[in-house]
């Protein structure tokens, strides 16, 4: 009515999504609300999921912003949080319970925490993360509810069976 959004429930409003996922999810529920375009819905997903291929997005629109909630010691399983604190600690950084981490998931490691890296020693980006786990789960919350599979929001220049019947 008065042309304002309220927004509950979205990644766009939470920390620990980083803010390329926030930034898509943000234009895809806008082109629909205001276009009501699901075809440029998908064009918008598909131009940051070529930009995260092409490696054109800045490390800083990477980063996942988690607090810690307890001491380092006493988690029992390294989440990425908790695997970019312990990095920092290594690199003699103050580590401590109610600390913000900021971290990106990079291409070295063969889990997701190993992966893990500190917002200021990151390097490089794993790109199949962000567009798997972040660009499209965030997107999908409005997409499905049109119509729309993460196959159509992949497939660049190519034609799916189901356009055919």
């Amino acid at each position: 009515e008065k042309g304002e959004i309220k927004i509950r429930g979205f990644e766009l409003v939470r920390r620990d999504w980083s803010n390329i996922a926030k930034e898509v999810q943000w234009k895809v529920l806008k082109v629909i609300l205001e276009q009501g375009s699901k075809e440029k819905a998908i064009e918008i997903v598909k131009e940051y999921i070529d930009k995260l291929r092409k490696g054109k997005v800045a490390i800083e629109d990477l980063a996942i912003t988690t607090q810690l909630n307890k001491d380092i010691k006493d988690y029992e399983v390294i989440s990425p949080e908790v695997s970019a604190a312990l990095k920092l600690k290594k690199l003699g950084k103050p580590v401590f319970r109610g600390m913000i981490v900021e971290y990106v998931i990079g291409k070295k490691g063969s889990s997701i925490s190993e992966k893990a890296v500190p917002l200021e020693m990151a390097k490089d980006y794993d790109e199949n993360y962000y567009i798997n786990n972040q660009i499209i789960p965030a997107v999908m919350k409005i997409l499905k509810v049109l119509g729309i599979n993460e196959r159509e929001l992949k497939s660049f220049g190519q034609t799916t069976l189901t356009r055919f019947f």
